[in-house]
C-alpha cells in the first residue's frame, strides 16, 4: 500500500512534483507510482487534461519523469513513463544469511537500490504457493545484506538504505521453498 503525495514542482520543467510514501519508506521513484500521480493529476483537471496523446513532465524526488498519457474520453487510457536511468551499481555480491548460507546478489538501482538475487540459486520456485516463503527469505535476506550496502548515489547524495530485494527466475515448476533441512527447526525472530 502507497499514497503519491501531490506537491508544487521544485524544477522550473515539471508541472507538478509528487513524494512516495510505501509501507517500506519514501522511495525516490516508483513507475507504479508514477503512473497513479499521473492519473490523478489529469482526470480531476489539476493539470488540464487533452485528447490523444498528452507529454507531461513531474518532478519526483530522484529527478525529472517524462510521461506519455494517452487520453480518450476524459480518462487517462494508458501512461508510459522515462525516470532517471536504471543501471547495475555492484555486481557479483554476496552475503551470509542466517538459515540459507551465502547468497550472491547484484546491486541495482531503479528509484532506490535493491539487491537482485535468482530465486532458483535459493531452493526457490516462483510460484504462489512459494510467496509466504519468499518473503521470508528476502526479509533475513536484505537484514543480513543492508550493514554492508552503499548509500550513496553519484547525483542525488545518501539514497538511505536498500528497502527491498528482487528475487528473479523461471515461473513454473520447481522445489518447495524452504531453508536448509539441516537448520530448519531454527526459528527466525525479527
Amino acid at each position: 500500500m502507497s499514497v503519491d503525495l501531490i506537491v508544487d514542482a521544485a524544477h522550473p520543467v515539471a508541472e507538478a512534483g509528487y513524494i512516495i510514501m510505501e509501507a517500506m519508506g519514501y522511495p525516490l521513484y516508483s513507475g507504479s507510482n508514477t503512473i497513479c500521480a499521473a492519473t490523478a493529476l489529469l482526470e480531476p483537471g489539476m493539470i488540464p487534461m487533452t485528447e490523444g496523446l498528452q507529454a507531461l513532465v513531474l518532478d519526483s524526488p530522484a529527478g525529472l519523469v517524462r510521461i506519455t498519457a494517452r487520453n480518450v474520453d476524459g480518462r487517462v487510457k494508458s501512461i508510459t513513463t522515462q525516470g532517471e536511468p536504471a543501471y547495475v551499481a555492484e555486481q557479483g555480491m554476496g552475503v551470509e544469511v542466517p538459515f540459507y548460507g551465502r547468497v550472491e546478489f547484484d546491486l541495482v538501482w531503479s528509484g532506490a537500490y535493491y539487491a537482485l538475487n535468482m530465486a532458483a540459486d535459493h531452493v526457490f520456485a516462483l510460484r504462489p504457493e512459494v510467496q509466504v516463503a519468499l518473503a521470508a527469505f528476502a526479509d533475513v535476506f536484505v537484514r543480513a545484506a543492508r550493514p554492508g550496502l552503499r548509500q550513496d548515489h553519484p547525483t542525488l547524495g545518501d539514497v538511505g538504505p536498500c528497502p527491498s530485494s528482487t528475487s528473479w527466475g523461471r515461473c513454473g515448476p520447481g522445489r518447495t521453498a524452504r531453508p536448509n533441512p539441516v537448520r530448519r527447526r531454527t526459528s527466525i525472530r525479527g
